[in-house]
This record gives C-alpha cells, structure tokens and sequence, in this order.
C-alpha cells in the first residue's frame, strides 16, 4: 500500500458503460431517450438494458450533436413524458446554441455530457489510421469549460468525476446538464 494512501475512501473508477446503466436506473418509466453519435452512440446503445424507454438515434447517420436538438423535438411532440439527451463533448459544440432553446421554452431535459475531452472517436481514428497525429484533438487542443457555458444559459450543472458521485446525483424536474467527466 503506497505510504499516505486513504482507504476510508472508494472511489471507483469512471466507466461509461456502467455510468449509462446508473443514469438509466434514475429515469422515468415510459422515457424517451436519445443518443449522440461516435463512441457515445456505443457506451448508450452497448449498456442501455430494455425498459419501457422509448430509445434513439440518427444510427448509421451518426451526424455529431444530432440528439440535442432530437431531443428537443421528441421534448416539444411529447410534453408529458420525460426526455433524457446524451451527447458527447464534441456533439454539443456543434449545437451548443439549442441550450437557449431548451431555457426560452422551459423544456424539462436532462442532458448527459459523456465528456472525453476532445472528439474521442476521431483521436481514435487519428490514432489508427495517421499514427497518432493528432489534429484538432488530443493534447494541446482545449474545449471550453462547460461548467462557465452551461451556467451562462442559467442551465443547473452537475459535473461527475466518479461513478461514486453519479449514484448521489438527483434528476431535476426541469432541465439540466450532468457532465460525466
């Protein structure tokens, strides 16, 4: 045991498949449910388990940031049933701009940021097919500080850095933004 090391406290490792499995054990029954595109599209796709949620996606379209305005969309044609948006970092910068439409129409969304800190599927592709050469990815290239964007939308944000921390998270009634970091 390394010296100075804490047992009183677990932290468990962050593992998206089993953080989809957490959000979807807080949602509504009858839900409606949509996914992103990229590695977000398998982590949701790969471990949501079959329920009475209403599931879906843009599939082998994968356009980024397809599920935020999708989800305002299924929020607008179906007002009583609760919708719930996972989207990736970079999904939502290509429609950052629909967080105004989520608060001017008070859509009560909840929006799940699965946050890999910079366009994870096309790191791997970079990583795969142009040896690692990375370009507008990877180190040195800065996505904004969601916290400060989501905030200036007056959106409640949650970031969530542990699985730990996710099982204490509580679903608003309104909208929101819980970034899995």
């Amino acid at each position: 045991m390394p010296e100075g090391f804490d047992q009183s406290v677990e932290v468990e490792e962050f593992n998206p498949y089993r953080a989809v499995r957490i959000a979807q054990s807080k949602f509504e029954e009858n839900s409606i449910v949509v996914s992103d595109c990229g590695a977000n599209l398998c982590w949701v796709y790969q471990s949501y388990l079959p329920d009475s949620s209403f599931l879906f996606t843009a599939g082998g379209n994968s356009p980024m940031g397809y599920s935020l305005p999708a989800a305002i969309g299924a929020q607008l044609t179906n007002p009583k049933k609760k919708v719930y948006c996972f989207i990736g970092d970079g999904g939502l910068q290509m429609n950052i701009q629909e967080l105004q439409t989520i608060v001017a129409y008070n859509l009560p969304i909840t929006i799940f940021i699965q946050n890999n800190f910079g366009y994870g599927i096309i790191k791997q592709f970079q990583d795969a097919y142009f040896s690692g050469r990375h370009f507008a990815t990877g180190e040195g290239y800065t996505l904004p500080n969601f916290k400060d964007v989501i905030t200036a939308y007056k959106i409640p944000y949650y970031s969530v850095r542990d699985i730990n921390e996710l099982k204490n998270v509580e679903i608003q009634d309104g909208y929101s933004v819980i970034d899995l970091e």
